[in-house]
């Protein structure tokens, strides 16, 4: 339910409407429940709408969560991959067993 005050700027109504007593009874005897009905509909229609929109936040932070593993996972096994190639390459020598020596000695 929303209220709309009137704004400061303006004056406050100086009529009142106040209805005598055989107005007011003919009011009572009849119960508004189209009002309590339309008031319930919009709350439920509301947490609905809340409903779907905590859903749709819960299954957005699941796809990022998601998406955050696959980049670890995929970054560790590069990590592996370079590793793993880096200890197959052979140290280079200039120089290595007994063959001949080219430069003097």
């Amino acid at each position: 339910m929303r209220v709309i005050l009137p704004a400061y700027a303006e004056p406050a109504p100086g009529i009142i409407y106040v209805p005598d007593q055989s107005q007011t009874d003919a009011h009572a005897a009849k119960p508004d429940v189209q009002p309590a009905k339309e008031a319930t509909i919009a709350l439920a229609q509301a947490e609905k709408a809340d409903l779907r929109k905590a859903e749709r936040q819960s299954r957005a932070e699941a796809r990022r969560q998601a998406e955050r593993k696959v980049r670890k996972i995929a970054a560790a096994r590069a990590k592996q991959r370079w590793e793993a190639q880096r200890r197959e390459e052979p140290a280079i020598m200039a120089f290595g067993g007994d063959g001949p020596h080219l430069f003097g000695n």
